[in-house]
């Protein structure tokens, strides 16, 4: 059961100050992507490599489909068949959680996040073409057909039922129009895809909650100030404080087009895993 607003004040709260808008986003995050990485993994305890394992079993990208064909009898359609949007892909550590065998799209409105996840893709699966000098410009591996596009959530560069699942990690918090953002998904989701969107929540469990909030105003303006970005990174600890609740965001996703929503906590509620079915 998903915990209640109260209705009392909270001794320990973050203020509830609008989400940016998209050109601050971008800087914000063009400021602060060398040491981006090292702070998501110290604010979440090491914890956020499990929770995005965790987006990628739930979506089932990796499984093959079973369908009947005209003879009655069951085929198997390949997972490496299967087309993947990560949404706000920053610098590509929920892509290379993928399985390297589907075909990937990443989008970030950061310009230099998507230069970081060109660096670190490469890696993996060998170097990239492309440039992202122009309007249509993005980073491929024309052997795996991996993408990384600069891109906005509200108006996705791709024609409808495009994809077999969107994915994302941390986006939602950062997102100023959700709703916009949602139909936008749902447009480019063929039906049946999936959808599977993690970010930090209000823990349910009232120890948790006080603990995370605690842990939140101290560690991470600390964090900021040794990286030299100390409004960034205290925006980022506290975003949580920006999203809905659990219920509305379901509601919303039902609005734009899925069905089946589901909030899934994890570990104590300081994640919250948002899956559907797009109708």
């Amino acid at each position: 059961m998903t915990k209640m607003q109260s209705t009392e004040e909270d001794p320990i709260s973050f203020p509830k100050t609008p989400t940016p808008p998209p050109e601050q986003i971008e800087k914000m995050f063009d400021a602060i992507v060398a040491r981006y990485d090292i702070f998501n993994t110290v604010l979440s305890l090491g914890l956020e490599k499990r929770w995005r394992k965790a987006i990628v079993r739930s979506s089932r990208v990796g499984v093959p489909s079973v369908s009947a064909n005209s003879n009655s009898n069951l085929t198997t359609r390949s997972a490496t068949s299967k087309r993947v949007l990560d949404l706000g892909c920053g610098t590509g550590a929920l892509t290379i959680t993928l399985p390297p065998t589907i075909k990937i799209v990443g989008i970030d409105l950061s310009r230099v996040m998507l230069e970081t996840a060109h660096k670190r893709l490469s890696e993996y699966h060998g170097e990239y073409s492309g440039d992202l000098s122009n309007e249509n410009g993005c980073y491929r591996n024309e052997k795996l057909q991996v993408g990384l596009s600069q891109a906005s959530a509200y108006e996705l560069p791709f024609a409808d039922a495009t994809f077999d699942a969107v994915l994302s990690a941390f986006v939602l918090r950062n997102l100023h129009e959700r709703q916009t953002a949602f139909d936008e998904v749902a447009r480019v989701t063929k039906p049946g895809g999936k959808i599977a969107l993690l970010d930090m929540t209000e823990p349910t469990n009232s120890l948790m909650d006080i603990g995370f909030k605690v842990y939140f105003h101290t560690i991470a303006p600390l964090v900021g100030l040794a990286a030299g970005h100390f409004n960034a990174y205290r925006y980022l600890s506290r975003s949580y404080a920006q999203l809905p609740s659990n219920e509305q965001i379901c509601l919303m996703l039902a609005k734009a087009g899925f069905v089946h929503t589901t909030a899934t906590p994890f570990t104590g509620g300081v994640v919250t895993l948002f899956n559907a079915t797009r109708l």
